[in-house]
């Protein structure tokens, strides 16, 4: 992250918190050993992604209360 000149920290206005991905229900499994494109592959990378997503949004709202 770049600095801005007067050595501040700024923050995006709109700044969300991420959304967790919806797990999918058991039954949405085919079963077929489909690997890298099977529904629950798919949520654990979402899911993934979202728990970094998530500590980086918390690592930002805690330096904007600084």
């Amino acid at each position: 992250m770049m600095l801005p000149l007067d050595n501040q920290l700024t923050f995006p206005e709109d700044d969300p918190e991420p959304t967790a991905p919806i797990e999918p229900e058991f039954e949405s499994c085919c079963g077929s050993g489909c690997g890298e494109s099977c529904v629950f592959d798919i949520y654990y990378v979402l899911r993934a992604q979202y728990l970094a997503d998530y500590a980086a949004w918390q690592a930002r709202q805690a330096a904007r209360k600084e």
